[in-house]
């Protein structure tokens, strides 16, 4: 019966010997394997790619050593597998630290100097284990101790041995907070991907501290099996979740540091996430907000609610009071699709397009404004004006039209300068354009000539408004450096009522007539008559 027992305890530690070592080496081929695959989409994915598949491999390695350890029962042996082991180990550590500075957007942090200084302990440790029987400051007293079916290492600790694992779990602690913090920031669409991160950068930590603390049987080291698992989960995340197609993490950073407001809703139009540029834009959004309806929260924005109803693909264009500026935003709605390219959701894009609107209403004042007065310029003026005959034309309705022409304006120019002549020509606009009405379309006609249409104007009404501007500009003083200078105008004045058919040349060529019949009437004088083809042909 003894006899029995013996056998069947040494048959189940053979046992257990042959399920640690196969699952040491099925680790081994599983990274190699997963390093082989990530190592060819180098190409497209680049660096992160190359560091990933790095990580693959000195898990192989570790792994493997680790096995053919397992399986050396003298201590020369045992060494040689150390060292090989402690490849994979020295650059574990850094190359898991670098993939989590680039997969959390932190590698801004990485330079030449600060790399070459991350391999400054694993090259200490891997000289020192090479050299160890010539000073024995990584392994003191080296051997093997049976127990059962295993001849595992053992060994008292060295300088360099602590350095080894102050280093190892300083670069596992950060890279595991760098994964913490971007679960906590991540945005929700990207908390999944985070969450799988995060995970898989915590599994290591239990196989180390189930060695360290010497919680393993036969003091076994599982920390490469543990590895084996959370880079198979890191691996099944990336491709799962397409991460190396578009990291979903530079996802997150890309929504979180847009200067575009975000503002993701599902399908039934509640919040589900918004990006911190959106407060700054909409101060009602809040992320007490999330699983509200936007139809409550953003009820003091009309247009943005009768975009989201309608689910209107184009932009619309929003405008905002900042420090008492205006600020435009165009906002833009786009669908969120699933694999099977259904829609999930939507997200809503504000963009501030204030510099080109700005821009834009530069480029219409050029086109439309005179520079020096800031009144319509003549190309403009007569848009405007055909387009006021149109409609009196169809509807019926009085229209009129003054001209006026500045008095011996050469004369000003000649004595004081075409500086004077400007100022003479800008009091002269700001005080017409003060006294008409704001329907009225007042224009710089030409050099020193000046044109106002005065829409549901009859012509005594428009022979007034005349008289009332020569009155003005004859009273006004224009400050020019120390001189007061004066001005007189002469005026020409037409209308027309209900015309079946009207062309604007016919009426600027009939005032044009008048107020050269004033210029021979002695200047400063109003002329005039209400438009006939009677009194044009005359002419």
């Amino acid at each position: 019966m003894i006899i029995v027992n013996v056998i069947d305890t040494f048959s189940e530690m053979i046992n257990a010997r042959i399920v640690i070592v196969a699952t040491l080496l099925f680790s081994a081929a599983t990274t190699f394997i997963l390093a082989a695959i990530t190592i060819r989409r180098r190409k497209t994915i680049g660096i992160l790619a190359t560091i990933f598949t790095l990580v693959l491999a000195s898990v192989t390695i570790y792994s493997f050593g680790y096995a053919m350890e397992l399986l050396n029962t003298t201590l020369e042996g045992v060494m040689l597998w150390l060292r090989v082991e402690h490849i994979g180990i020295q650059t574990l550590p850094v190359m898991w630290f670098l993939f989590a500075l680039f997969i959390t957007g932190n590698d801004k942090w990485l330079t030449i100097k600060r790399l070459s200084a991350l391999f400054v302990v694993p090259a200490i440790v891997l000289i020192s284990i090479f050299t160890n029987e010539w000073h024995n400051l990584f392994y003191q007293n080296p051997r093997l101790i049976t127990q059962g079916v295993f001849s595992t290492f053992h060994f008292e600790k060295g300088p360099i041995y602590y350095l080894n694992i102050f280093n190892i779990n300083l670069m596992l602690l950060i890279s595991t907070v760098l994964f913490t913090r971007m679960l906590i920031r991540s945005a929700t669409p990207f908390r999944r991907q985070a969450l799988v991160f995060f995970i898989s950068a915590t599994i290591p930590w239990v196989g180390m501290t189930l060695y360290l603390t010497g919680k393993t049987p036969y003091n076994l080291d599982f920390s490469p099996i543990f590895l084996s698992i959370s880079v198979l989960l890191f691996t099944l995340g990336i491709f799962e979740f397409h991460i190396f197609d578009v990291v979903p993490l530079a996802h997150d950073i890309i929504f979180k540091g847009m200067s575009d407001g975000v503002l993701v809703l599902d399908l039934g139009n509640r919040i589900v996430d918004f990006n911190p540029a959106l407060p700054s834009i909409i101060p009602e959004v809040k992320k007490t907000c999330i699983g509200s309806s936007a139809m409550e929260v953003l009820e003091s924005y009309p247009k943005l609610i009768e975009q989201i109803i309608n689910n209107s693909s184009g932009a619309i264009e929003l405008q905002f009071s900042r420090d008492e500026e205006a600020i435009y935003y165009q906002s833009k709605i786009s669908p969120v699709l699933d694999r099977q390219k259904r829609e999930v959701g939507k997200i809503l894009t504000m963009h501030d397009y204030t510099e080109t609107k700005l821009l834009l209403q530069q480029l219409q004042n050029l086109a439309t404004v005179d520079g020096l007065t800031g009144v319509y310029n003549r190309r403009y003026f007569t848009e405007l004006a055909n387009r006021e005959i149109v409609r009196v034309e169809r509807y019926g309705g009085d229209l009129s039209l003054i001209m006026l022409d500045l008095d011996y304006f050469k004369k000003v120019n000649d004595t004081y300068g075409h500086a004077a002549g400007d100022a003479v020509l800008i009091s002269v606009a700001t005080l017409c354009y003060g006294t008409i009405r704001k329907t009225d379309i007042f224009s710089r006609f030409g050099g020193e000539e000046f044109i106002i249409l005065l829409p549901e104007t009859n012509f005594p009404a428009a022979m007034a408004l005349a008289e009332r501007l020569r009155q003005a500009i004859e009273m006004i003083r224009i400050k020019y450096t120390d001189l007061s200078l004066s001005i007189t105008a002469s005026f020409g004045v037409t209308s027309v009522n209900s015309p079946k058919t009207v062309v604007l040349d016919d009426l600027l060529l009939l005032v044009d007539k008048y107020v050269y019949e004033a210029k021979e009437n002695g200047r400063n004088c109003v002329r005039g008559c209400a438009y006939t083809e009677v009194n044009l042909v005359q002419e």
